[in-house]
């Protein structure tokens, strides 16, 4: 019965996949007010007066008091330009000169965590924005400087702006601009992507070759937590998933290395079961530590486990439905234990925080099982892993890896002649190979 189930989980990846375009048949999005004068002159300061560009529609061009043109303003909604910052779409109007220099550059409307955008616009780097020539790079880390712990919000920024004006340039000023949005410095981008690629490559490696070492395993959770989480800012949250989750994918330019952990999470954990939950997740960091202080623990009763388990996959799905409502990803910000590695901190969050993490000192890995919206997506990817943590036939039924598994994914049902490991639940915390006298757990 336990196996069935859980082979049953990948459909709900298929109701995940589905769920925005039935919001967006029956839900669909309102548009945009339309861009007046009056936003126009936003980005000019001493501008007095703006009329539309005959030619082109939602370009205004922008005057002095004394009727001299001081270049051509337009948002990104008026020229259908998708501006998708870290918390939802971004309403920006950029204003170019007869130069060919940005003007200036106003966030009109966004959907962003306060402290994200805060950071972005009293920086220096915002500032640089204004007189750059449209035939520059616009490149982070290049001729623009970057805005740390708001990455997401000041790329999104940069490539609307340099997109916006490139399309006045061509449309309007009659100059060929190459378009050609950079997200960053190229020579950055690719040491981090490297260092990603290498730090998933090693942890993959420990949990095949060797998987009793507990020592191995917290040294490569922690390189992953202080260099990528840490630092960078970035792992399988929701709130970085939520994008993906709604159907509105963020430009891979601006978000190259999450989309790279992502491959490589959703590749392993199909072919081998849940080695990012196991040897690289921050969040799984958290959980273990409460499960090492050792302090008395209670077990959800049997006839509630399943109930429990499935409460995962629903708030997933209120979550996306949450985010499709608002359009934007705030609701997977309350993703508890995200404030120890990210920016833009709430007080409820740090509340709920502390609330499942002292839940977690009676009730094992809490999160992981019963609450994490990436749990459960990587737990149904998991549900046919031809590679998965499994018993062979050395096994003498000591039944000792069972109260062992943190996660009590291992038991043993009607007609089945060895333990069954769910690979849907199954963390990798290597836990079963160190108690099995016999050796008979595999990877």
């Amino acid at each position: 019965m336990t196996m069935k189930l859980s082979r049953l989980k990948p459909l709900f990846l298929v109701a995940l996949a589905a769920l925005p375009l039935f919001w967006g048949l029956f839900f669909p999005e309102d548009e945009p007010p339309p861009f007046s004068e009056e936003s126009a002159l936003l980005p000019f300061p001493g501008a007095s007066k703006g009329k539309p560009y005959p030619d082109i529609a939602g370009i205004y061009g922008v005057y002095d008091g004394e009727g001299e043109l001081l270049g051509y303003s337009a948002s990104s909604s008026a020229l259908g330009i998708e501006v998708s910052g870290y918390g939802g779409a971004m309403e920006l109007v950029v204003g170019l000169d007869v130069e060919g220099r940005v003007a200036g550059v106003v966030v009109l409307g966004n959907a962003e965590t306060p402290n994200y955008l805060y950071k972005v616009l009293e920086s220096k780097a915002f500032s640089a924005l204004s007189g750059k020539s449209i035939s520059d790079r616009f490149a982070i880390g290049d001729d623009l400087d970057g805005v740390s712990r708001a990455t997401v919000t000041w790329q999104a920024i940069v490539l609307g702006t340099k997109e916006i004006a490139a399309v006045i340039s061509t449309g309007v000023l009659k100059r060929d601009v190459s378009f050609s949005a950079e997200g960053g410095n190229r020579t950055a981008t690719i040491i981090k992507l490297s260092v990603v690629f290498l730090i998933f490559i090693g942890a993959f490696s420990l949990a095949k070759l060797k998987p009793k070492s507990r020592l191995l395993r917290y040294l490569s959770i922690l390189t992953f937590t202080i260099l990528v989480a840490l630092i960078w800012g970035i792992f399988l949250s929701l709130q970085g998933l939520a994008y993906l989750l709604m159907g509105k994918p963020q430009p891979l330019l601006v978000i190259p290395i999450f989309y790279l952990l992502l491959f490589l999470s959703l590749l392993t954990t199909t072919i081998f079961g849940r080695t990012y939950c196991g040897y690289l997740c921050p969040l799984g960091l958290v959980m273990d530590l409460a499960y090492r202080l050792k302090t008395p623990q209670a077990k959800i009763p049997s006839w509630a486990k399943h109930s429990a388990g499935a409460v995962k996959y629903i708030l997933l799905i209120l979550v996306v439905l949450l985010c499709l409502h608002v359009g934007g990803v705030g609701p997977a910000g309350w993703e508890p234990f995200t404030i120890l590695y990210l920016t833009g901190i709430k007080f409820a969050v740090v509340i709920l925080t502390i609330a499942i993490f002292s839940a977690s000192l009676l009730y094992p890995y809490l999160w992981c099982r019963y609450l994490c919206g990436v749990g459960a997506i990587l737990g149904a990817c998991s549900a046919f892993a031809p590679v998965a943590v499994r018993k062979d036939k050395n096994c003498d039924l000591c039944e000792r890896c069972i109260p062992a598994c943190p996660v009590e994914a291992i038991s043993i049902t009607g007609g089945e002649t060895l333990p069954y490991i769910d690979p849907t639940l199954c963390l990798r915390c290597g836990e079963c190979f160190r108690v099995c006298p016999r050796g008979a757990i595999k990877s």
